[in-house]
């Protein structure tokens, strides 16, 4: 028996780079997050496609099923500002200030139409983004983090979020980095949560 994971699609396919389930609003259901590109898109999408132009996060409501009309698109507005179109790799999971909201965090990595990897407009390269959860309202905080973007060292595909100077607050950590050409990177590169701002470390 086959099923529509989402239930109001309506025939329309949807293309997606990265998929997580984790219970976001904590009302003990998993979530759904899927999504393709974002930023400014810059190129055309598929035909008949559903391509939001950003992460989607739909609600669960323990059915098994989703719905985009209890869903929302996540703004990630400095990657407009910058005009950059991004596709998505993967997410993470944090509560940056402690308020028992769960703040979601992107890797992206610059796709650019007719982008290449020696000017960092083509994968290749990292931008991470930070959606800080204020009552399920998504408010891009990108800024509080430091070396945010760099073509200097490759995309990744996960992020991890744990303790990792034993400090008592929770970091973020790339994992599963991109090996393209001959990049040099830290084994130990993560961002370390300073006063609910977060500094690269390499």
């Amino acid at each position: 028996l086959e099923e529509d994971l989402i239930t109001d699609l309506n025939g329309r396919s949807w293309n997606s780079t990265a998929i997580e389930l984790f219970d976001v609003n904590g009302y003990g259901f998993l979530d759904l997050l899927s999504g393709w590109i974002a930023g400014t898109v810059k190129e055309p999408l598929f035909d008949g496609a559903y391509t939001p132009g950003g992460a989607v996060l739909l609600f669960g409501d323990g059915s098994g099923k989703f719905s985009l009309s209890n869903s929302t698109v996540l703004d990630d507005s400095i990657l407009e500002t910058k005009d950059y179109q991004v596709t998505i790799l993967g997410y993470g999971f944090t509560d940056k200030d402690e308020d028992g909201d769960i703040d979601i965090l992107l890797s992206t990595t610059r796709t650019e139409p007719g982008g290449s990897f020696e000017n960092g407009t083509y994968y290749d390269n990292y931008h991470l983004v930070f959606l800080e959860n204020n009552e399920d309202s998504f408010i891009d905080t990108t800024n509080s983090l430091t070396d945010f973007f760099s073509a200097d060292i490759p995309n990744f595909y996960l992020i991890k979020t744990i303790d990792v100077d034993n400090d008592g607050d929770i970091d973020i950590v790339p994992d599963c980095f991109a090996n393209w050409g001959d990049q040099v990177y830290s084994d130990n590169m993560h961002w370390s949560n300073e006063n609910y701002s977060y500094q690269r470390v390499n």
